[in-house]
């Protein structure tokens, strides 16, 4: 199983795409353990490079009111 880091986020879009493919993987065959892998790339991305940015917005929205 040949997998490298989400780098970039072309790198991101290009797993996701990956994944959409890998969507109905039976699992413990060898393409459900690459989905496995990816989707967990994908979340460790996201919480990286999304979720700080979504928490900033909403506490800043809900301190203001």
């Amino acid at each position: 199983m040949n997998i490298s880091p989400i780098k970039t986020q072309r790198d991101y879009r290009n797993v996701l795409k990956e994944i959409e493919g890998l969507m109905m993987a039976k699992r413990n065959t060898p393409e459900g353990d690459r989905l496995d892998v990816l989707v967990t790339l994908v979340e460790a991305w996201e919480r990286k490079h999304y979720f700080k940015n979504y928490c900033v917005v909403r506490c800043n929205t809900v301190h203001k009111t």
